[in-house]
């Protein structure tokens, strides 16, 4: 019960730091959303919730508010090649279509985006979109890449469904945007927002501030303007979003709200939950832009959004897996035969994450019988983290980093899966992989998806837990191996729901 109560006193503290700031500035900024990878804010209020002693002085470092001053001319520069590139096509395609009504989906762009034989497969929405053009529905696709921009222009020059947000920006407004998050730095201090019986307003505050002189909160606030300017030009029926309560989406969700009112907001609940992932859940007297409904990728995660959610405005129903075609296809192959000694840690897009691969490391580093493989997220490639890892304990000669390899040929080389909070530690429980699961304080939030599910997997805290456990999962009874991943195997079905037709269909024409 702790963490329930935790999380509905602290949504309270930034419900009514939004009810004094509600503006656009307010909901640009990671402090809004309650992000517990980014937002510094979380660890501070678990300590005052916690009777430790807190302390809490956000510095906007020096190289950061460099970048925020110089990033408006990065985004004019990308703006100048993209009106070159892409002006002829985008009008031909788009802007001349004045009178159609379209169901807008916003994605990524990812390099595994263009298929083997040239074609196009969305991320994050699938079978959804192949199923509106068999349906005859217009619509638009709009991305952002998550790869280096100059290969993101190659692939998108490739394509013709789908066209790069940022295209719909006017030059002014790359500019017009970091003004408006210079307005806001100069908002009226807050007075009484208590967390419990502490006073949080300088806190709240602080953070505020800081995170507004962000390149998040910069390139949040561009997306405002990016849809302002869309709906401008075309009329949208449906807009559908991957929604996890982050900054971009709220503004995006504003900007439907003040320029076309009538279009249905659609969210998509794509990654996995925890009880640390507050950004999904809201308490009573929220005023946050939500969508009109969020279709989940599962009943799990439902129940547990309903668990810990008080917002009455979010409705969120059970729909189905997009993401995960291929995996909910592969729920019905035989768990794979155990033996493996390859160990895979499987990291998040987060810095953070470094201190559950140090400590892996440090446990991992005098079992020699063992290989191990990292396989890190692609919004953090290694040579990023790199900097992060402790060297002392890793030895190049055994630890291989996993490059151009698909998730499930890793998983099919491993005997066991560390990880933190990573959707890899569903795909490896389907498969039938055991887990072990990183916790850093036994008293701070829970970062496991499968905080519920308590079979074949291990959990530890230090590392020197970690021989014990491996010398357990190598010790278990072929019987209890296979049980466990029968039921590993009956959970990740609850957890990814296989979508058909009749799902598509009733997602289409909510």
């Amino acid at each position: 019960m702790k963490n329930d109560e935790f999380i509905q006193e602290y949504s309270k503290v930034i419900a009514a730091s939004a009810s004094h700031f509600n503006e656009l500035g307010w909901w640009s900024t990671l402090i809004s959303s309650k992000d517990r990878f980014l937002c510094p804010l979380q660890d501070y209020f678990f300590d005052l919730y916690s009777s430790k002693g807190a302390l809490f002085s956000p510095k906007t470092r020096i190289k950061e508010l460099i970048k925020f001053c110089l990033i408006p001319w990065l985004f004019l520069y990308r703006l100048v090649v993209l009106k070159i590139i892409f002006n002829n096509r985008y009008k031909r395609n788009v802007i001349k279509n004045t009178r159609t009504d379209y169901s807008v989906f916003r994605s990524f762009l990812y390099n595994k985006s263009l298929q083997d034989d040239g074609s196009y497969r969305d991320v994050f929405w699938g079978d959804l979109i192949e199923r509106a053009n068999e349906k005859s529905i217009p619509n638009i696709i709009l991305v952002d890449p998550i790869m280096p921009w100059h290969k993101s222009l190659k692939l998108a020059s490739r394509v013709d469904s789908i066209f790069l947000s940022l295209f719909f920006l006017s030059f002014n407004q790359v500019f017009y945007a970091q003004f408006i998050l210079l307005k806001c730095y100069l908002a009226k201090k807050p007075s009484g927002i208590f967390f419990k019986e502490t006073d949080v307003s300088k806190e709240i505050f602080m953070q505020y501030r800081n995170d507004l002189l962000s390149i998040s909160a910069y390139t949040a606030m561009l997306n405002f303007f990016i849809y302002k300017n869309i709906l401008k030009r075309v009329g949208a029926s449906k807009f559908y979003l991957p929604y996890e309560g982050l900054p971009w989406e709220r503004m995006a969700i504003l900007a439907f709200r003040r320029y076309s009112p009538d279009t249905e907001i659609i969210g998509y609940q794509h990654a996995v939950v925890s009880p640390a992932a507050l950004n999904y859940f809201g308490t009573r007297n929220e005023c946050s832009p939500v969508p009109d409904i969020v279709f989940t990728l599962g009943k799990e995660t439902k129940n547990i959004i309903d668990r810990y959610n008080k917002d009455t405005r979010l409705k969120y129903e059970v729909a189905g897996a997009l993401r995960f075609k291929t995996r909910s296809k592969s729920i019905h192959l035989e768990p794979i035969e155990r033996g493996s000694k390859t160990i895979l840690i499987a990291l998040e897009g987060t810095v953070s994450c470094a201190d559950f691969l140090n400590e892996t490391l440090k446990g991992l580093f005098d079992l020699k019988e063992w290989r191990v493989v990292i396989r890190t997220h692609p919004m953090l490639p290694f040579e990023k983290l790199e900097k992060f890892i402790d060297k002392k304990f890793y030895d190049k000669e055994l630890i291989e980093i996993s490059r151009g390899k698909s998730l499930k040929e890793d998983l099919l080389r491993s005997g066991v899966v560390f990880y933190w909070g990573s959707t890899v530690s569903l795909e490896a429980l389907e498969l039938g992989v055991p887990l072990i699961n990183y916790t850093n304080n036994e008293s701070s939030l829970n970062y496991d998806p499968n905080f519920l599910f308590d079979e074949f997997k291990w959990s530890f805290t230090t590392s020197s837990e970690i021989p014990v456990l491996l010398n357990l999962i190598t010790n278990f009874s072929d019987q209890d191996y296979r049980l466990g991943q029968d039921r590993a195997l009956k959970y990740v079905k609850s957890y990814f729901y296989p979508v058909d037709n009749e799902t598509l269909d009733r997602m289409l024409d909510y």
